[in-house]
């Protein structure tokens, strides 16, 4: 029954990913979800309360998908410019891999819909990246500034360049994303 559990959940989320991006939230409701899914619109019910809690735990379940893919490789002994470049281009490949999912994030992080307890959650399961910021604060590496800074430092950018990305207006090369790693590294270092 678990496993049911989790391939319902997995399906609800695919489908309101893609109607989110297609549509928007208010022309996403319950009932087009559940028809997109190919599930009752009560079956929905069984797992979330309501659309609100749906986008909320939709949301905490990209963000630990996003922090592993970031962190994967990654371990205490690289040095810090290697570590970052290493979370910066899992970043670019993650985005690039998961169009909807990136598009949900930059709409979702920016609606109402977003509890102050999900933020929290978020930046709990985020964890590990905004340690690497501290880690490299600590050792002076990078500029002592808040973490808040050094991430719209770091990845706002990036997900403007990864919107350019998919309207057309940029590549990711390899040239392009060595550029613009070294751009966001001379704007964070010490």
């Amino acid at each position: 029954m678990k496993n049911e559990c989790c391939d319902k959940k997995d399906i609800i989320f695919r489908s309101t990913v893609k109607l989110i991006t297609q549509n928007g939230f208010d022309a996403t409701p319950i009932s087009l979800i559940a028809k997109d899914a190919g599930i009752a619109a009560g079956t929905i019910y069984i797992y979330f309360k309501d659309k609100h809690t749906l986008l909320n735990e939709l949301y905490l379940n990209l963000k630990e998908q996003l922090t592993a893919a970031v962190v994967e490789g990654y371990n205490r002994n690289l040095p810090i410019r290697v570590a970052l470049e290493l979370i910066y281009k899992n970043y670019i490949q993650f985005m690039l891999e998961n169009k909807e999912p990136f598009l949900f994030f930059q709409q979702f992080t920016n609606s109402p819909y977003i509890d102050k307890l999900t933020k929290e959650e978020g930046l709990r399961i985020y964890s590990p990246v905004l340690d690497v910021f501290e880690r490299a604060k600590k050792d002076k590496v990078i500029k002592d500034i808040p973490n808040t800074v050094l991430h719209a430092q770091v990845f706002a950018p990036l997900a403007a360049l990864v919107r350019q990305h998919f309207s057309g207006d940029f590549e990711f090369s390899h040239e392009n994303i060595d550029l613009t790693f070294q751009t966001c590294w001379d704007a964070i270092k010490s």
